[in-house]
């Protein structure tokens, strides 16, 4: 008898809990449906409304393939109220002396401007040039006589134009190599005193023993 109560009880209970959730359920169900009204009803519209077709091509206006023109366009489609335009309606600005220019630099920043262009313009090397024009005969020439290659010394024109080529390139870094090579620097200097003057004019031509040079390197090796 007692199983019999206990069982109905729980029964009971586990009906009126199913009740309970049934109701919480219709009541979460009808809040939903009071506070989103607009947006399913919107969702619906716009599944049910279809999208426009492009109207064809043919109702298009100005459709067209042909193009008319007057004959006048020009001169009709011209303003006939329009003014001339100044030319100097903004006006030239008038030139001011560098002495009115007001510098509002200080000293400091000015004397460090000063000191990077110093340092530009010492990065600036000058360009070695030549004063008169050299051909490659002028070089081999110049090094013919330099060694005395073929007795080229003894001739007072090839002599006279080596001097006048070592004279052309005394300020460049091929003198330099070319002094260097040379064991005796009095060769270069001699001849360049006995053909050219002071302002490196060739002299008149004058018999005389030609310079020595006892160094016996190549010639060859003082040409590019």
């Amino acid at each position: 008898m007692e199983e019999v109560i206990y069982l109905s009880v729980r029964t009971a209970c586990a009906a009126y809990i199913l009740y309970k959730i049934w109701q919480t359920k219709s009541q979460v169900k009808r809040i939903c449906d009071a506070l989103y009204p607009v947006s399913s009803s919107s969702q619906t519209g716009k599944k049910e409304t279809p999208a426009p077709e492009p109207p064809p091509e043919a109702d298009v206006m100005g459709g067209t393939q042909s193009v008319y023109l007057d004959e006048n366009t020009g001169e009709t489609g011209a303003p006939f109220l329009s003014l001339p335009l100044e030319k100097d309606f903004i006006g030239e600005e008038t030139e001011m002396p560098d002495e009115d220019v007001e510098c509002t630099l200080d000293l400091e920043r000015m004397r460090l401007l000063q000191e990077e262009q110093e340092e530009l313009d010492a990065m600036n090397i000058p360009t070695e040039a030549v004063s008169q024009p050299l051909t490659q005969a002028d070089l081999v020439n110049m090094a013919d006589v330099l060694f005395n290659r073929n007795r080229a010394r003894e001739n007072e024109e090839q002599s006279s134009r080596a001097a006048l080529t070592l004279h052309a390139i005394r300020e460049t870094e091929m003198f330099a190599v070319i002094e260097a090579q040379v064991e005796n620097k009095e060769v270069i200097e001699e001849l360049m005193g006995r053909y050219l003057d002071e302002e490196g004019n060739p002299k008149p031509v004058r018999n005389s023993t030609p310079p020595k040079n006892e160094s016996g390197k190549d010639w060859k090796t003082l040409i590019a």
